[in-house]
């Protein structure tokens, strides 16, 4: 038997893994494409998050943003080769509130307007899709819609809150490992977002090595399929019944105001600038020849619930400054938009932004026929 040199084994090993990352690199497969849903497993109601590590394994799902591809084949709405001819196809864009924190997907927005088994004038099959995504970070939403229109969309809805204009979260994790897309999106359009800390990516991100944590994500995530289709579980309800009456919004904007009187006419109009509205243009843009219709969503902060701390949240009067700043960006264009602020109830609420699904079920008798108008312009 020949002797094996253990040092040239262990070059011709390095050699294979060096090359392996710079073919893999440079050809730069779509592995998130390959997926078990919609093909061996029913697709997803919506995007796989996870919202605490500790939820991982009673939840069936797993976070894979760093992969636009894994997370658009891991739902309903990837699935392309089944799209009925007939059918009008509603991508819903958003927050968390969108998504459906504690709900049930079923329940959320979406799922109570496809029980309502719509048809447009025209006899299509009205489908809605949910795109929403937690944390409200508008530059991201503005990239899966871009990436959404791959899917053969038939009308986009965005829910916005005053969070989604807010430079702040631009910075977020997701946006970092999408470096590329986010930089040009706001040079393009000439955003007034602070993305210092986003540097493009290098040869080095794109080998298996530097890919390695998305590639083991989307690897659990074909796993966790298995469990899903099974339980249909795919978050973990924290809480159950509506929200009490404090508020404890965020204060984004202004966050050492004490008061609308501590705020002089210039420090209000610094915070009327400070909503970067132009991504709605690149939005619409980015939509290309697909209708966009805005919708600014509901407020548990207008819903009669007043147990506002001034030094803990952004007040009403804050809060109005955005909505009406919105609204006069909007008329200045050619935007199709809704504003829904007021149009529930504090009962309606769970939290202090998300909705019970009996506010689910309210919202999307609002917001159906503009749907239906939509579909029939």
């Amino acid at each position: 038997m020949q002797n094996v040199d253990p040092l040239r084994l262990g070059i011709k090993a390095i050699l294979i893994f060096v090359l392996a990352n710079l073919a893999f690199a440079y050809f730069d497969p779509p592995v998130g494409k390959l997926s078990l849903y919609n093909l061996l497993l029913p697709g997803r109601l919506r995007f796989p998050y996870v919202r605490r590590d500790e939820d991982f394994l009673r939840v069936h799902s797993i976070s894979v943003f760093e992969n636009f591809d894994a997370m658009f084949s891991s739902i309903e709405v990837g699935n392309i080769a089944k799209i009925q001819n007939n059918e009008y196809r509603v991508l819903f864009l958003g927050d968390s509130s969108m998504w459906g924190f504690d709900l049930a997907a079923q329940d959320t927005l979406v799922g109570q307007i496809n029980r309502l088994n719509l048809q447009t004038c025209n006899g299509r099959v009205l489908r809605a899709y949910n795109l929403g995504y937690p944390l409200p970070v508008g530059v991201r939403d503005v990239l899966l819609l871009d990436k959404a229109r791959e899917y053969h969309p038939n009308l986009f809805v965005w829910f916005v809150t005053m969070d989604t204009f807010i430079d702040k979260n631009v910075n977020a994790d997701f946006l970092t490992t999408h470096p590329d897309e986010t930089i040009k999106l706001v040079g393009t359009y000439g955003l007034k977002f602070d993305i210092s800390n986003i540097q493009p990516s290098s040869p080095w991100n794109k080998t298996i090595v530097g890919r390695r944590l998305e590639l083991k994500k989307m690897i659990l995530l074909q796993v966790d399929g298995l469990g899903w289709s099974a339980t249909g579980v795919d978050y973990y309800v924290w809480r159950k019944g509506p929200a009490s009456q404090g508020i404890s919004l965020s204060v984004a904007a202004s966050p050492n105001v004490a008061g609308e009187a501590a705020m002089s006419d210039k420090n209000k109009i610094k915070l009327l600038n400070s909503f970067v509205f132009p991504l709605l243009h690149a939005a619409q843009s980015e939509a290309g020849k697909t209708p966009l219709l805005i919708v600014n969503e509901p407020d548990q902060m207008l819903s009669g619930s007043d147990a506002r701390d001034p030094g803990q949240v952004y007040a009403l009067w804050a809060y109005n400054i955005y909505r009406n700043g919105l609204a006069e960006w909007l008329k200045s264009g050619n935007y199709d938009y809704v504003d829904l602020g007021g149009s529930l109830t504090g009962g309606d609420f769970v939290s202090e932004f998300h909705r019970t699904a009996a506010g689910e079920q309210k919202l999307a008798q609002k917001i159906v026929p503009e749907l239906l108008h939509q579909a029939c312009k």
